[in-house]
């Protein structure tokens, strides 16, 4: 499994942090773990989905992915 930790932006309560949550669990990750008021969101992957394809569910929820796990920006929409 890979650890992915990545920044979010628009998160600005617990409901938000839920939200995602919810949808990464419902993909099937393990060990998720979203901080609101960071920012942080953290999650195992075993490759069943593409970090990509991660990326833009959590942008159809209504939130930025400002930095990957190696630490690069993501501007890509």
């Amino acid at each position: 499994m890979e650890k992915i930790e990545w920044k979010v932006e628009g998160m600005d309560c617990t409901n938000c942090a839920l939200t995602i949550n919810k949808y990464l669990q419902k993909e099937g990750l393990k060990q998720v773990k979203v901080n609101f008021i960071g920012g942080d969101v953290s999650f195992e992957m075993d490759g069943t989905k593409s970090k990509e394809e991660l990326a833009k569910g959590i942008r159809s929820l209504g939130y930025e992915i400002l930095t990957t796990d190696d630490g690069r920006l993501t501007t890509d929409h």
